[in-house]
């Protein structure tokens, strides 16, 4: 089809010949080679009243001719239509004459212009052209705001809508960081501990509740694996004392009355080791073995072996080091009260679901729950009746205000009901992507409380089923390095 012709504008020239089989039917024929040509194009162009009664004069001689031609073919008509007396040659001369003249006169009522305005025009229906308005270019998103944070780096902050408290959550926390201290949630009041005088680029990032509280405390200058630095005991009635290592450490795992201290496997040493820091036998651990936590005497980590297929989920006991069960591919995303939880076919930055596996360290079956997305970056934290997982859960699309720099999308704080299955999503907070925010129940069960990493200070928040917003108390002033430490302090005996 001609480019025109799809929006109804006039194509190229169609040259339509007319010929024996054409137009003129079986019967005619052409006179001494003559051809007539059709043009294709409907309306003629404008003309002068000169050029029009040239072209009367030639269709007019055009016409003697034909009379003259129809003449020399009398005896043919004649032939076909016998019995039938001819016509006498001025009849047919004159009838021949009046039709030129009349084939004339249409040509020129149609060329003529009506107006002087009268242009050559072809309607157009109202959908065949659009107008499209230039759209400015779309100006880049501006960076997810930052804050420095410590040993240097700069941390991305979280998203948060939030309101004082308007009722009492009778919350008290211990929150690391920079220094060690414990906080009134409801009045605001912070309280540093006696006795603990963090050294220069030292910070506590990591606290254990068992039969006694400890700290664990890192320094920037530490490179390549974590390693621990100090541990710090701290009494019920808040006295707080040193504890000796026995070597370089790289974690410490608490379970009931017991502490360990843990070392990792490295390129030298393929064996990790359980020492515990009453000054018992320490346990080797399998080969590979990264452990990430201990409950109810059995580690619970990542076995990376040719044996396995590595990557396997593995339990492992603790006072002896032999392997327990294997529970086979998928990450730990939370680990107590006898309980492990662990993610399988979930995959950052991939909206899609997943599942999760809850199964009891001592045996039994594996309840799977379905996760709308992928868990995000924060170890999760089981409730002790044993019946809510808090964690993050990955957002399905990313942020439209802020670039971010990489495809994983940021992450809300949410709670999985374990009895149900059913998820609820902590209103007015966003966990910027690969961030990870401090999670713990308050000693009731009723709240969970939120710590989160705003560079120069850690915020805290709570939140209980039915609030639109979460709570949120005064901010602890100071450099935070990763997630915030935090747990809950039981209740004091008459308040």
């Amino acid at each position: 089809m001609p480019g025109g012709a799809a929006l109804g504008l006039p194509g190229p020239a169609e040259n339509t010949v007319v010929g024996r089989r054409g137009l003129l039917g079986p019967t005619s024929r052409v006179c001494h080679g003559m051809v007539i040509a059709r043009s294709g194009h409907h309306d003629l162009p404008r003309r002068s009243s000169c050029s029009l009664f040239v072209v009367t004069g030639v269709l007019i001689g055009v016409t003697v001719w034909g009379a003259q031609c129809s003449d020399e073919q009398v005896s043919e008509e004649e032939l076909l239509e016998s019995g039938r007396p001819a016509l006498p040659r001025r009849v047919r001369l004159g009838a021949l004459l009046v039709a030129g003249l009349a084939v004339c006169a249409l040509i020129v009522v149609r060329g003529w212009p009506h107006s002087a305005k009268s242009h050559h025009r072809v309607a157009l229906p109202s959908t065949s052209l659009h107008t499209v308005a230039p759209t400015a270019p779309r100006s880049p998103l501006p960076p997810w705001p930052t804050a420095p944070e410590a040993c240097g780096g700069d941390a991305e902050l979280p998203v948060v809508s939030s309101t004082p408290a308007k009722q009492r959550t009778g919350i008290k926390l211990l929150v690391g960081g920079v220094g060690l201290g414990t906080v009134d949630f409801d009045s605001g009041h912070i309280a540093a501990l006696p006795n603990v005088h963090p050294r220069s680029g030292e910070y506590v990032v990591g606290l254990l509740a068992t039969s006694q509280t400890y700290a664990v405390s890192s320094t920037c200058a530490t490179t390549g694996l974590p390693s621990v630095s100090r541990l710090v005991r701290i009494g019920t009635d808040g006295n707080t004392g040193v504890v000796p290592l026995p070597g370089s450490l790289g974690t410490v795992f608490g379970d009931g009355p017991q502490v360990w201290g843990v070392t990792f496997p490295d390129d030298l040493h393929p064996n990790g080791f359980l020492v515990p820091l009453d000054g018992g036998k320490r346990v080797r651990l399998p080969a590979g073995f990264w452990p990430v936590a201990i409950t109810r005497g059995v580690v619970v980590g990542n076995l990376d072996s040719a044996s396995t297929g590595g990557g396997s989920l593995v339990l492992v006991d603790a006072a002896t080091g032999l392997l327990r069960t294997d529970l086979g591919a998928g990450q730990p995303l939370a680990i107590g009260h006898g309980v492990v939880l662990w993610a399988a076919d979930c995959y950052a930055s991939i909206d899609k679901p997943c599942t999760l596996h809850r199964r009891s360290v001592a045996g039994g079956a594996t309840v799977d729950y379905r996760l709308p997305r992928s868990p995000g970056f924060t170890a999760g934290v089981i409730r002790p009746d044993g019946r809510l997982l808090a964690f993050t859960l990955e957002r399905g699309t990313p942020e439209l205000r802020y670039q971010s720099g990489h495809p994983i999308p940021p992450a809300d704080v949410a709670i999985l009901h374990l009895d149900t299955g059913t998820v609820d999503v902590v209103p007015g907070i966003e966990v910027p992507a690969k961030q990870a925010p401090g999670l713990t129940f308050s000693a009731d069960g009723r709240w969970l409380v939120v710590a989160l990493n705003a560079g120069t200070r850690t915020r805290l928040l709570a939140w209980r089923a039915g609030l639109t917003r979460p709570y949120e108390s005064r901010a602890i002033s100071g450099l935070v390095w990763g997630p915030p430490a935090i747990i809950v302090l039981p209740p004091r005996a008459g308040g």
